[in-house]
């Protein structure tokens, strides 16, 4: 690796305690032969159930949290596009309250204004705060199975169902693409993809390194590890990949899945 002595990696934290939110700062400087390149990632802690952390220039990962029947929480991810001023949001969180202090976040934060939210599946992790969005004027998008599922189930549905979408930001080329794969998680999750990005947000679909099976009870064992081969396949070039639950990583997040539920029906 003749490169490891070119390069040098310097980090520093950067944290400012505000009034509604707390924002801190990662400063990374690489120091290369020939040039240098700086980039400055941010978290911000806007509450005590909404987290937003920057993943690229512009994407961001919201992580919000669901209590479950037995009283325990967990993380649950969803994404913010962010480009001119304007936003495509992938999930939203499990409630309306939460949703509500993401969208002000946005607003103040960003700088920016939602266009359109996409929704990876009928569960509430991803859809739970439709209404808010709703409220806002802000129109949804699904898989065309998600909408029936989602009232079956007394939730807030999509507005536009479809089979697949390719949404792009204002007048630019830039898109987020709604992709559906086959069943897996359940019988509607679709994963989208930033192709300018390189980035997959795979929902509930995709498990985190060293994650378990999670939520079953309306999941396709059989044809869950194919559906995300095919995804594996349709985009070759992600470098970036955004598990609905957990820590976000590379490929080998579609590579685990695949053993993972592949080792269930061997079972």
């Amino acid at each position: 690796m003749d490169w490891l002595p070119q390069l040098l990696v310097h980090g520093l934290y950067i944290v400012f305690r505000m009034k509604n939110f707390t924002l801190t700062i990662l400063f990374i400087s690489f120091f290369a032969q020939g040039g240098n390149a700086q980039t400055a990632l941010k978290t911000w802690q806007v509450n005590d159930s909404l987290s937003v952390k920057q993943i690229t220039e512009h994407v961001f990962v919201h992580e919000s949290q669901l209590r479950l029947e037995n009283g325990s929480k967990v993380g649950c991810n969803g994404i913010v596009y962010v480009l001119n001023e304007k936003v495509i949001l992938g999930d939203t969180p499990s409630d309306s309250a939460t949703t509500a202090a993401l969208i002000q976040f946005i607003e103040d934060s960003l700088n920016a204004t939602i266009r359109t939210v996409m929704v990876s599946h009928f569960h509430v992790d991803a859809l739970g705060g439709l209404a808010a969005c709703h409220a806002h004027g802000i129109n949804s998008y699904s898989h065309i199975k998600t909408p029936k599922l989602a009232k079956k189930e007394g939730y807030i549905a999509p507005v536009t169902p479809v089979v697949s979408a390719r949404l792009q930001l204002g007048n630019t080329e830039e898109s987020m693409i709604l992709f559906y794969g086959g069943p897996g998680h359940t019988k509607d999750n679709v994963v989208m993809y930033i192709p300018a990005e390189k980035l997959l947000f795979g929902g509930c679909m995709i498990k985190c390194i060293n994650a378990g099976y999670g939520n079953l009870a309306d999941a396709d064992m059989k044809r869950w590890a194919g559906s995300v081969e095919i995804v594996k396949q349709n985009f070759p070039e992600a470098e970036f990949v955004i598990p609905g639950h957990g820590n976000s990583g590379g490929k080998e997040l579609l590579d685990y899945t695949i053993e993972l539920i592949s080792g269930y029906e061997k079972k």
